[in-house]
């Protein structure tokens, strides 16, 4: 699958000129080399046959090469829609259907659920701890240029973060924040299955009358360590004005309760009263609701008013189509009353009036809803009873797998037997029910396992639509409510503060192909220096700056030496760090190799130099001791592990100073021999060793005058 040989890079004539010269070397007699010849002609059909073989051999189709990479754990990623957080327009209670559409250019966003939400905002923002408050309300823009360290440049846990909201929330109500980081651009991702550094331990609440009070939160931030989403829920206790800060209201705190920080978490914006919309079409949707006398459908699809009612009558039973009566209708029959509501439908049964009504229990009333395209392609046809039968999806293109649902009218076995229907997931493993798959690429459905007896016919129950990753838009995004006489009149607009996330494309055979093959050349398992290096600065959630491998193989170890990006001046391994890094590599080390992880050696040099300079420049010295501190600082600069000092590149820069006339005399002094090796005028240092410059006694000369 990585690379193999191409059989067919010879042409037919070539691959007969080659059996032509092979002939004299079998044998003497055959002399005829004509057309004519019955051997030639013999000899012509096997070469065309060899080409063809060599052409099949070389000819790998798509769905060959899926099957082979499923055999190595390698599947098509599926289309899947992204989701973003939108913020719910200054002092507006929003009340939002379900299928709530709005715009971003070409891209339709919708939600899906109703949603309520309630007008809040964040009033103001403090950090700091009991009685000494600073205000950082404005962080609340996310244009906001500068951040703030929430916790204290050294964070401390008696700090907090205060948010002080306009108005009361409702007990139980929920708030949705999105955070945005400053200082997490040398940090590994996060990878989300556990695994991950607790780099501290927070607690939200809010205050109430009698003091603070814990809440249920989800925290998407790592402790506000990465850009993510903070979910909090109030408890039953009514929320009371916080009287500390000098602007009043209901206030809600993030406490720090213990914390092994690298960074201290610096918080760049953050922002509220958001709700979740995800970038998918739904040209058709089903509900189970439960049978009721009067149902309601909050969704934007049913107020269409395209919708088909299916009920059950009994405990378990297949589902019976019910229709709407008509006006003045006085018999009996399946029927139900409808009435269009501004953000959906209300369905009422009458057992008394129609003799039919549904069972009372869950999912006993299905509604599918289509909008207006869509109601003339529901009906997909029959299914004949043969495996693998495929059915083509007309008008449709990125479906998402998960999100689709058929409806099965089953075969009728007597004559004036009402229809009955089932509702259908894709990839179903009850051996009583149709299995069928979803090809979304082709826009197919693939019927895997027919089941019933008789042909039965199809109908599409619930079919979205997504443009994938292309949904995964930047924070700053406007989405549009659209309207007016022609669709394009812009009504009202929501602002997007979060980024786009989750949306994910359909996987073409290439893009899997060339996942596998990049997956099989990384480094999964430690096997080299570079591999033990490598997999290092890949551990989740850490700062890694320098890595050093150092192998001793008669000891079957390996020595990783490394370095973490941190506020502090010569940093060592924390005890959290080595947990991590310990766990880490210990499932990707071979088996007999040890590994010990070490802290870098820092080798402070001095310096000593008589320098002439040219007149007339003023910041000679400070320009000079600029230099030399870059020269010496391996600490903070890129430099690996364990290189040389070079005096003639330190003594080369300096000449080359505009201000430097000559370099008189120049002497380097480690403090530390012991983690370097003198060679002449060079220093080799240890494998584990960084240098940072010391003390720089300069001695500056001109032809006029001298200066120390």
């Amino acid at each position: 699958m990585l690379s193999s040989i191409n059989l067919n890079d010879k042409s037919y004539e070539e691959l007969l000129a080659e059996a032509l010269a092979q002939i004299p070397l079998y044998t003497d007699e055959w002399t005829n080399f004509n057309v004519s010849d019955p051997g030639i002609t013999m000899l012509q059909n096997l070469t065309a046959f060899n080409v063809l073989q060599q052409e099949s051999i070389s000819t790998v189709s798509d769905a060959i090469r899926r099957r082979l990479l499923s055999l190595a754990g390698y599947s098509a990623k599926e289309n899947c829609p992204a989701c973003i957080l939108v913020q719910n327009p200054l002092g507006e209670s929003l009340s939002l259907p379900a299928h709530y559409r709005l715009k971003a250019g070409s891209l339709s966003f919708e939600t899906k659920a109703a949603i309520s939400t309630n007008p809040w905002f964040l009033k103001a923002v403090y950090t700091g701890k009991t009685g000494d408050y600073r205000e950082i309300t404005r962080l609340v823009s996310t244009k906001s240029s500068s951040a703030a360290t929430i916790f204290g440049d050294e964070p401390d846990v008696q700090n907090a973060l205060y948010c002080i909201l306009d108005t009361e929330p409702k007990p139980e109500s929920e708030l949705v924040f999105w955070a945005q980081v400053s200082g997490d651009e040398n940090r590994a991702p996060f990878s989300g299955d556990g695994t991950d550094p607790k780099f501290s331990e927070i607690s939200w609440q809010y205050y109430t009358e009698n003091g603070w009070q814990d809440m249920d939160f989800y925290d998407g931030t790592c402790c506000f360590l990465t850009d993510g989403e903070i979910r909090l829920r109030f408890g039953s206790a009514p929320a009371a004005l916080f009287p500390e800060t000098d602007v009043y209201g209901p206030a809600i705190r993030c406490r720090l309760i213990s914390h092994e920080y690298d960074v201290p978490p610096r918080l760049k914006s953050l922002s509220g009263n958001l709700f979740p919309m995800f970038q998918q079409t739904t040209s058709a949707a089903v509900f189970s609701l439960f049978g009721d006398d009067s149902v309601s459908l909050c969704s934007s699809l049913a107020a269409l008013g395209n919708i088909f009612v299916y009920c059950r009558e009994e405990q378990g039973g297949d589902y019976l189509p019910y229709a709407e009566a008509p006006e003045r209708f006085r018999g009996g029959g399946r029927f139900y009353t409808l009435s269009i509501l501004e953000d959906g439908v209300q369905i009422n049964f009458d057992l008394e009036r129609f003799g039919f009504a549904p069972f009372a229990s869950e999912d006993s009333v299905l509604i599918c809803c289509y909008d207006n395209e869509m109601l003339h392609h529901r009906a997909l046809g029959p299914v004949y009873g043969y495996d693998n039968q495929e059915i083509s999806l007309e008008h449709v293109s990125g479906l998402v797998p998960q999100e689709l649902a058929l409806l099965v009218q089953l075969p009728s076995h007597e004559e004036g037997e009402a229809p009955r229907f089932r509702l259908v997931r894709p990839d179903s493993e009850d051996k009583d029910e149709i299995c069928y798959s979803v090809l979304s690429e082709e826009g197919k459905i693939l019927i895997r396992r027919p089941t019933y007896d008789g042909i039965c016919s199809l109908f599409l129950a619930q079919c979205v639509t997504t443009h994938g990753q292309a949904g995964n838009l930047r924070s700053g995004a406007v989405l549009q409510l659209l309207g007016g006489y022609d669709g394009t009149e812009t009504i009202r607009e929501f602002f997007v503060p979060s980024n786009g996330f989750g949306g994910q494309s359909f996987e073409t055979a290439e893009q899997l192909r060339l996942r596998f093959t990049s997956d099989m050349r990384g480094s999964g398992s430690a096997v080299t220096a570079a591999d033990y290096e490598a997999l290092a600065k890949s551990a989740s959630g850490l700062c890694i700056h320098k890595v050093k491998a150092v192998v001793f193989p008669k000891e079957n170890l390996v020595k990783l030496v490394v370095k973490p990006y941190t506020d502090k001046r010569r940093p060592e391994l924390s005890p959290l760090y080595i947990r991590q890094l310990s766990a880490h590599m210990e499932k990707r080390r071979m088996l007999t190799t040890r590994i010990e992880l070490i802290s870098p050696r820092y080798v402070r040099i001095d310096l000593d130099a008589k320098i002439f300079v040219k007149p007339h420049f003023e910041k000679a010295r400070e320009e000079i001791i600029n230099l030399l501190q870059s020269l010496l600082d391996y600490e903070t600069s890129d430099v690996p592990f364990g290189s040389w000092v070079r005096f003639g590149e330190i003594y080369g820069a300096l000449s080359r100073l505009p201000c430097v006339l000559r370099v008189d005399s120049l002497r380097l002094k480690p403090e530390d021999r012991q983690n370097l090796t003198v060679v002449s005028s060079d220093f080799k240092l240890a494998d584990n060793a960084l240098c940072y410059p010391g003390e720089i006694n300069l001695e500056l000369s001109n032809l006029v005058s001298k200066n120390r």
